[in-house]
């Protein structure tokens, strides 16, 4: 696919997802939708995959019943591959607001943001995050705080400090893409990126679900504790 074909078909994904944030935020005026705001943002989820070109190999099966799920992060698209998988409140950094389409929506379906290096923000997010948690949510982040495509960064502690608070089990989650195009780390600019994922074949990602871990140990270790799953569920992949 050329540059001028490629820049095109990034056109019309963006209208068609612009259309479906204004469709789905629209939908969420009305008192019965703002129930179903996790199950709407599923929804969007899924559908934005589809106009990329993602598609998800699922190992294991995620719960319904409220939990903190964390995975490791290599790609912008990661926050869609987990919010596809199941109806759940999203952790983002404050930096997504500013992305088109996606910050709005993100904003719109009640999603948490964290302004990086501010414990302030952080202490804030965590409150909104354990009241999610109070009403039966599930919530998802990634913990290395950033994205990295050189192995899986060390694990921040907040969300297990959370999952401890709120008495909740923490889900380890490996997402390995398998088309380098995915990775976006770094000082990536986002529109450069986003163009180059026009260019070749569908993007290919496997989830793999890992063992629950129940609250109980220090949240340090049940940090570590989700990390060495993910890398082992990472590294089994590779080998097999």
């Amino acid at each position: 696919m050329s540059r001028v074909d490629a820049m095109v078909t990034a056109g019309v994904r963006a209208t068609r997802c612009a259309l479906l944030a204004a469709e789905t935020v629209g939908t969420l005026r009305t008192e019965r939708a703002r129930d179903r705001q996790g199950e709407l943002l599923q929804r969007a989820a899924q559908t934005a995959l589809g106009l990329h070109g993602v598609q998800l190999q699922v190992t294991g099966r995620l719960s319904s019943s409220p939990a903190v799920i964390v995975a490791n992060h290599e790609s912008w698209l990661d926050a869609l591959v987990m919010l596809a998988l199941l109806p759940a409140v999203p952790l983002a950094k404050r930096e997504v607001l500013s992305w088109p389409v996606i910050g709005p929506m993100a904003s719109s379906f009640g999603a948490v943001f964290v302004r990086r290096g501010d414990a302030h923000s952080g202490a804030v997010a965590l409150r909104h995050l354990r009241q999610a948690l109070s009403q039966g949510r599930t919530v998802v982040g990634f913990p290395e705080g950033t994205t990295s495509a050189n192995g899986v960064l060390p694990f921040r502690r907040g969300l297990f400090g959370l999952a401890l608070h709120a008495r909740v089990p923490v889900v380890p989650v490996a997402l390995a893409w398998r088309d380098p195009r995915a990775a976006w780390v770094g000082n990536d600019a986002f529109v450069p990126h986003w163009l180059s994922l026009c260019h070749g074949d569908p993007l290919h990602v496997d989830v793999r679900v890992g063992r629950p871990l129940l609250p109980g140990a220090e949240p340090d270790h049940l940090a570590e504790a989700a990390r060495e799953q993910i890398v082992m569920m990472l590294e089994g992949g590779r080998s097999a």
